[in-house]
């Protein structure tokens, strides 16, 4: 039933090899590889991946019921060195492929930066694509969002040993809601790098911890439970402030040029205690003649690391209306309209 390339890779895997391990023993590209993932899975065959704080990726066969929902779930589990007590985190958002503000550019620096300073983790609060519309004009054509799709999967940056976590935002959802892409399903068979939790929201498990990674979509919200730590695309605009209940929200600033004169990234330094957040420290990270860290913000969160089980156990439902409310913030497509509306006057 299958050649034997295909059962050397379930040997590799049955022996416990992580991806790149795999792909150096049997002289293959990680293309390759994934290429007889989907195959294998196409008959039958069924793995859960596991993702690690070191970029690595494995496989692991699927024998229960629970491990196939695994690969459906929004949640992103990350696996950290037992007794760890820091991760860092770079936070990206709205690149936007397919826009002419794109800046592709950016994100390779970004993914240098990255390999640079051995941070093996990027997380991307969402609108990887521009898809269906953008600045007012709706409805493009479905091969013109085929296009971008295509590209952003063969041009967005790799990295054997980075993983980029991300949730997928209004402008991806336009893809699936028009014309039946499915951008979720496309980035699990073709980049296993790029690890997508669902559109609206992810969750982004860390140790004992939570954060949620949240975009934009109309009539969603934030998904319900307790999270330390809000990352929220849409926005284009950079914003780091925390709650009265102690949560950190975090606006994280778009790394392309639509809305926005300056891109960036930021960098989240995260410290633990008993595996839960203690202290986040963010810094905004500019792409110039030199990559400039320009600001650094230190957030505390003692209440949450001494696992207080009234928080713990209470449920919290954020809701994007309250967050608008409280920033005063326009989504990019009521501007847009509200300029279209002065034009037609």
């Amino acid at each position: 039933m299958f050649s034997k390339h295909y059962l050397d890779v379930v040997t590799k895997i049955e022996e416990g090899l992580s991806c790149n391990e795999i792909c150096t023993a049997l002289g293959i590209s990680r293309k390759q590889l994934y290429y007889y993932m989907q195959s294998l899975k196409n008959d039958g065959l069924g793995f859960v991946r596991k993702y690690y704080s070191d970029g690595v990726i494995k496989y692991l066969p699927a024998k229960k019921a629970r491990d196939l929902e695994q690969n459906q779930s929004d949640t992103i589990s990350l696996v950290t060195p037992v007794g760890s007590k820091e991760e860092t985190l770079m936070l990206i958002s709205d690149p936007h492929y397919g826009n002419d503000r794109a800046r592709p550019d950016l994100i390779e620096r970004a993914f240098s930066y990255a390999k640079k300073n051995d941070i093996h983790t990027l997380v991307c609060s969402g609108d990887v694509i521009d898809g269906t519309y953008t600045l007012g004009v709706k409805e493009r054509p479905r091969d013109e969002v085929f296009d971008q799709v295509r590209n952003f999967v063969d041009k967005f940056p790799r990295d054997d040993h980075i993983n980029v976590i991300m949730t997928l935002g209004d402008h991806d959802y336009s893809a699936l809601n028009t014309y039946y892409i499915n951008l979720k399903d496309i980035l699990y068979n073709k980049r296993h790098d790029l690890v997508v939790g669902g559109y609206n929201n992810s969750v982004l498990e860390l140790k004992n911890d939570k954060i949620a990674v949240y975009h934009h979509i109309n009539g969603g919200g934030i998904k319900s439970g307790y999270y330390p730590i809000i990352l929220r695309g849409h926005t284009h605009k950079y914003t780091c402030f925390q709650r009265q209940d102690g949560t950190l929200d975090v606006n994280v600033p778009p790394l392309s040029d639509i809305r926005e004169e300056q891109p960036s990234a930021l960098l989240l330094d995260l410290s633990f205690k008993n595996g839960y957040i203690e202290e986040a420290d963010v810094k905004q990270l500019l792409f110039l003649d030199k990559d400039y860290v320009v600001s650094t913000c230190r957030f505390d969160f003692k209440k949450n690391a001494d696992k207080n089980e009234q928080i713990k156990n209470e449920e919290y439902f954020y809701k994007e209306r309250d967050f608008n409310e409280l920033m005063g913030d326009l989504t990019i497509d009521e501007e847009e309209k509200g300029k279209s509306k002065k034009k037609a006057m």
